[in-house]
């Protein structure tokens, strides 16, 4: 068979018009003295009183900068951690409900039980303007701080408000949710600044839900890290779970020891 005649070029070196490069004329090279460049760089006698007030003057002005900027810096921290721990000692309580006693009660109800109680309570879903389910998203606020500035912060995201401001609603607030309905899922989440470790934590949530200890697995750790047990009531499951606030909320002056616990109650 007849080969195809080839539509490529092969390789060809470049043309250029270029003019060949004429051979350098021959003569003696000549280098510059460049023994200057080695002599040792000094500066004048009448010179070094003036360079040395100005490098003494430049000291000072720096040192004067850092110890400001320091001394702020210091006195921020100092203003910052004295407000989040007035916050904290105020005396705010969490009163979290019982999950128990909220079984098969829908969103409304339990709202209800808990404004008769005398919570202050945001209604998250209704914030949102979710459509109404069985399922709820509630949040009770600490009673001497406003619905809306605690609305705010809630949904701005706590880290974005002042420390002060941040310790005074987590030290006095908790969230209740009812995922799944209508199959009991219930999940009770605050902040305990009581706490002196996990297993503090987890024995006082435990104790104040009401829950039989002695039944209770011995305290172990999930897939997330948190430390937590579990045990049964009145044929459902609960666990208590818990891990370090600041691994949750990023608040400059909170305890280095206050936990954030979270109690599932499911059917």
């Amino acid at each position: 068979m007849d080969r195809m005649p080839s539509t490529t070029e092969p390789n060809r070196a470049p043309e250029t018009s270029a003019a060949p490069l004429r051979a350098g004329v021959g003569g003696p090279v000549r280098y510059p003295d460049a023994s200057a460049l080695y002599r040792p760089a000094r500066i004048p006698a009448a010179e070094r009183p003036a360079l040395f007030a100005i490098l003494a003057a430049a000291i000072v002005i720096a040192a004067v900068l850092f110890g400001t900027y320091y001394g702020n810096v210091v006195s921020t921290n100092r203003e910052t951690q004295e407000s989040v721990d007035a916050a904290l000692a105020r005396g705010a309580t969490i009163d979290a409900p019982v999950l128990t006693s909220c079984v098969n009660m829908d969103g409304a109800a339990v709202k209800e039980s808990l404004q008769n109680a005398g919570y202050t309570i945001i209604d998250v879903d209704e914030i949102k303007g979710a459509a109404s389910t069985g399922s709820f998203d509630l949040v009770k606020i600490p009673q001497d701080m406003g619905v809306d500035d605690a609305a705010a912060a809630y949904l701005s995201g706590v880290e974005s408000i002042d420390p002060a401001t941040a310790a005074r609603f987590l030290s006095g607030s908790f969230r209740l949710e009812q995922t799944n309905a209508p199959t009991t899922d219930l999940r009770l989440h605050y902040a305990d600044f009581q706490a002196t470790d996990a297993d503090s934590a987890i024995d006082a949530a435990i104790e104040a839900q009401g829950f039989d200890a002695s039944t209770a697995s011995a305290s172990a750790k999930d897939a997330s890290g948190n430390t937590y047990r579990t045990g049964s009531a009145n044929g459902m499951t609960w666990t208590v779970s818990t891990c370090p606030l600041n691994e949750v909320h990023n608040v400059k002056g909170l305890p280095e020891t206050a936990m954030y616990v979270g109690i599932r109650l499911t059917a």
